[in-house]
């Protein structure tokens, strides 16, 4: 009688060992599915978390103009120069190639503004449209012997604005060399781009949600439409 009554209870050992290793496999699947679908739902965010607009376009260059020469600029691609820069002994001139377009200045003296990397450029910036632009001058000011800086653009595509930069090397101890390094422009009229900017800025938070998988899309979602209502 006593074995009798010893197996059940050996029964129930091992029948309650093989259910907490069933138990642990479920759950370890379950979380893999969470983790899949998670993973999944990411993409899906990453894709609707796109801003609802159009790209820069970059062009990277190494032409060097110097005394006496000249450079057309066609910003787009259409085959219509944009902006034409000459070099002369004492300085270098850029111009826009139509009536819609210009160059940024600053407020002292009217002439290009040398821009460092990230300095914004897009509405209610001074664009100078008519004639020539002295941007560099080998007897001193903003662009004597600068690495790096940026001529803030604006041009028209179809009637409409958009804004660029073109990245120069200038050179002005006996006479002025100019080297272009590149240039870029947004395609997304009256749409603002900082100098050296070559790709879109994500929209802020986007990594974050991403991070939080099906959670963060509800919270992304639930975002959106908070701000719609506002």
């Amino acid at each position: 009688m006593e074995t009798r009554r010893g197996k059940p209870e050996q029964s129930k050992v091992d029948r309650s060992a093989g259910e907490a290793v069933r138990l642990k496999e479920d759950f370890s699947k379950r979380l893999a599915g969470y983790a899949a679908a998670a993973g999944t739902a990411g993409v899906g965010l990453l894709a609707l978390a796109q801003p609802a607009r159009a790209d820069i376009i970059y062009t990277p260059t190494d032409i060097t103009v110097r005394y006496l020469g000249t450079l057309g600029i066609d910003l787009n691609g259409d085959g219509t120069n944009d902006f034409s820069l000459g070099v002369s002994y004492y300085a270098v001139n850029f111009r826009g190639g139509a009536s819609g377009d210009g160059v940024l200045v600053n407020f002292v003296n009217f002439r290009a503004a040398a821009l460092v990397t990230g300095a914004n450029i897009g509405p209610g910036g001074r664009f100078y449209r008519s004639g020539y632009v002295v941007s560099a001058n080998s007897f001193g000011g903003s662009w004597y012997n600068v690495t790096n800086r940026y001529l803030g653009l604006e041009f028209e595509i179809n009637g409409q604005e958009h804004f660029g930069w073109a990245r120069l090397n200038v050179q002005s101890l006996g006479g002025s060399v100019v080297t272009l390094t590149g240039y870029a422009y947004e395609t997304d009229a009256n749409q603002s781009i900082r100098a050296g900017q070559t790709t879109e800025t994500p929209e802020p938070g986007t990594l974050g949600l991403l991070a939080l998988g099906a959670l963060g899309l509800g919270l992304w979602r639930r975002r959106k439409a908070v701000a719609s209502q506002q």
